[in-house]
This record gives C-alpha cells, structure tokens and sequence, in this order.
C-alpha cells in the first residue's frame, strides 16, 4: 500500500516516513461511505426523495458523531430528486415543503434509523444542509409471519409433488385454487374407473392454468361390484355411490372436451396477427386489473412474452373465444 518509505536523522534522531499512491490519498481524504440496506424496509418506502435520502443517511447510522456530511442545497436537491440537473433547480425553500418533509416523516415512521433536518444559513439564505441520524430503540417492525399449510404439502407429497414446485404454485394461483385442484386430482386418483395420472405435477399445472376445476361431489371409496348389482336389489346407499361415480366420469369428459377446445383456441391466438393478439391480450389485462386479479407475479410474465399461460392466459383465450365465437363457446356439439 506505501509507494515510498524513507529513513533519515534529524537532530541525531531517527525518522521514518513514507507517502501513500495518490489514489489512495483521495479515498482517505474523502472516503465514501458504505452500508448494508435492507430490502424490506427499501420496500415500505414510497417515493423517489425518501428512498434516496434513506439510503445516504444509513451509512451514518453508525457513526459516532451521528451526522452525515455536509453539503450545499444545490447538491441535495440533485441526489434527492429523480429529473435530471439542467441548472433551473427548484427553490430549496420550496424543495423542502414539497418533498424533503414528507421524505423525513415516512423515514422516521417506517424504517430503523431517525433523521433530523439541519440547515447552516449564511444571512437569511440557507447555504449548506446535513441531517442528523439516530437509530431506533425499538426493533423496526416486521411483516406478519404466513403460517405454512403442512396438510397442503403432506397432500401434494403423496401425489409426488416436490414442495418447492408446490410453492411456486401457490405464489403464481393462491393456496385455494391449489387446494381445489388438488381435491380434483385426488378424487380423480382414488376412482379406479378412470385412467392414472403419469405426472400429477403436471395435471395440477394444467388445471391452474386452464382456470381450475368445477366443484363436483367426492367419488365414495367403495362403490357395489356387479355381482352385488347382479345377485340383489342397489340399496340407496349403493345407488347414491353409482350416481356419484357417474357424475365424476362426466365431470372428467368435460374437463377433457373442455382442455381440447382451450387448446384449440390457444392455437387459433397464436396464428393470430401481432397486433390483433396484442388487442385482446390489452382487454384481459384491463379486465384482471379492474377485478384486482393482475399480480405482480402474472404482470412479470406478461412482460417477459408469456401472456397465454396462467391467469391471464386463461383470460386471454376467454376474450378471444367470447369476441370470435359468443358467450356459449364452452358448449360443445
């Protein structure tokens, strides 16, 4: 670290000196301070001023003097305000009322530290500003703890389900469409009449995606044999059972009808023009949004080029099918 070091006498006394590299030099002289953010207290925080003076007056939480540096008003009302320098500032007297109030109050309210104005005039004119930075005695405060669903995860694990995929589920549908689902497939999965599911994961998948299922009555565990049928009269109990098992196999020839004629109009909206596409993929959107169902997660997909899966895929397909065939496009000869 020392480009130079020296020994000389002086006054029969031994002297050592040495010098640093000039980059070094800088950064002692003016060093820059760093500091840990952390990114859930950055997320209670709602505007540009507030964030940006969050962020400078945490690297001083822990310094001694419990001040930040100071500097003149033209150089804080540039790093606390997101339009660009273009010499025409705002008036800090007016700066300050419009945001930096606001920005102090939302600081001291939701993260860990307290902020204190403090500005040095020169006259009547307010020169330099610097703030005063204090940490809290109580802890900040933390977002209330979800309790997991184990019953959910046992479920979806003895369906071969990986609980990570599991979650990733959750996070994109909710919890009640995936509790729904997975009764579906449960019932589907416990009536030995209908073929078995190679990958339930993927059967869960398609079902969230296609809107989930209809309610339908559990399938009983046990239903008569054809003998039984044969040798004596069906009791109610036993007819109920036939009833319920019949109800369930016409529940899946629907589900199935149902996937066939999605995929079907998922391919007619691929085929489509761009722009076209675009138009009806822009009505589901407005439509999710003004319903309150367009999340972040579902925004986030849509901006990445994927808007005919999900939620808003099934939406999409909805708008097209209603706009190209009517509302009766789920009946099908």
């Amino acid at each position: 670290m020392l480009s130079e070091v020296s020994i000389e006498v002086r006054n029969g006394e031994n002297w050592v000196s040495w010098s640093y590299p000039p980059t070094l030099m800088a950064a002692l002289r003016e060093p820059t301070r760093w500091a840990r953010l952390d990114l859930e207290v950055l997320g209670r925080l709602g505007t540009y001023t507030a964030l940006a003076l969050y962020e400078i007056c945490a690297r001083y939480r822990d310094n001694p003097s419990g001040l930040t540096s100071r500097k003149p008003v033209a150089w804080w009302a540039d790093a606390l305000s997101n339009a660009p320098a273009n010499g025409e500032r705002r008036e800090w007297r007016k700066f300050k009322s419009e945001r930096v109030k606001d920005a102090i109050d939302e600081i001291n309210r939701e993260t860990e530290i307290e902020i204190e104005l403090i500005e040095h005039k020169q006259g009547r004119a307010v020169e330099e500003v610097q703030f005063a930075v204090r940490k809290k005695r109580q802890a900040p405060r933390e977002l209330p703890h979800v309790p997991i669903d184990v019953d959910l995860v046992r479920r979806a694990s003895q369906l071969h389900i990986r609980e990570i995929k599991l979650d990733g589920l959750i996070l994109e549908f909710g919890d009640q469409a995936v509790r729904s689902c997975l009764d579906h497939i449960e019932r589907r999965v416990a009536n030995p009449a209908l073929k078995p599911i190679d990958n339930a994961y993927s059967y869960l998948r398609t079902l969230l995606r296609n809107g989930g299922v209809e309610q339908a009555p559990d399938t009983p565990d046990t239903t008569p044999s054809a003998e039984s049928d044969l040798s004596s009269p069906r009791s109610p109990a036993q007819k109920a059972a036939q009833q319920a098992a019949q109800s369930q196999a016409e529940l899946e020839a629907r589900q199935v009808k149902l996937g066939e004629r999605i995929a079907q109009l998922r391919s007619e909206i691929q085929a489509l023009d761009p722009l076209r596409r675009k138009a009806f993929v822009d009505k589901a959107i407005t439509l999710m949004t003004e319903r309150g169902l367009f999340t972040p997660v579902i925004r986030r997909r849509a901006e990445q080029g994927d808007p005919l899966h999900g939620p808003l895929g099934a939406m999409v397909v909805r708008c097209y099918a209603e706009s190209t065939y009517g509302t009766n496009w789920e009946v099908l000869a």
